[in-house]
């Protein structure tokens, strides 16, 4: 599935994936504006094309996010952009990109669960955390970050 981004960011696209055990969406486009990659996993096509779609504009909107970065824009809770690497991207790496893969930079948005708690938290729904480590295992920023909000 692939769908354009509407407004003034066009032609952002989001391609959505499912095969037996997992679920993914992606953009294609956003290096192109100096911008990273992002990615979402474990949602169904839907919710995850839209959860992409209002990541991007807030991307774009912030002229950019980091690594461990916090958005209450995205979603019904906030969530959270994890460093992607390239080594651990494999195929959406290839197509993102479709370049050098020193170009690549990718950016997963990671949601919570119906608690609000993120997959490296303790207690956090088991099921939520699994989806969500198709491509890193994810951990929790480092001690010395501080997020920025949105």
């Amino acid at each position: 599935m692939t769908d354009r981004s509407p407004g003034k960011h066009s032609p952002v696209v989001v391609r959505s994936f499912q095969d037996r055990d997992a679920h993914w969406s992606h953009t294609v486009g956003m290096i192109d504006r100096g911008l990273p990659e992002l990615l979402v996993s474990g949602l169904d096509r839907d919710r995850g094309r839209a959860i992409l779609m209002n990541a991007a504009r807030d991307v774009f909107d912030r002229s950019g996010v980091v690594d461990g970065d916090l958005s209450s824009r995205i979603a019904d809770r906030n969530v959270m952009f994890r460093s992607l690497p390239v080594e651990r991207a494999g195929r959406y790496a290839l197509e993102a990109a479709n370049r050098d893969p020193q170009q690549f930079h990718a950016l997963q948005v990671v949601w919570p669960d119906e608690e609000g708690l993120f997959p490296w938290t303790s207690g956090c729904d088991p099921e939520v955390a699994r989806s969500q480590s198709l491509f890193v295992e994810l951990e929790p920023p480092t001690e010395a970050y501080s997020p920025r909000a949105s």
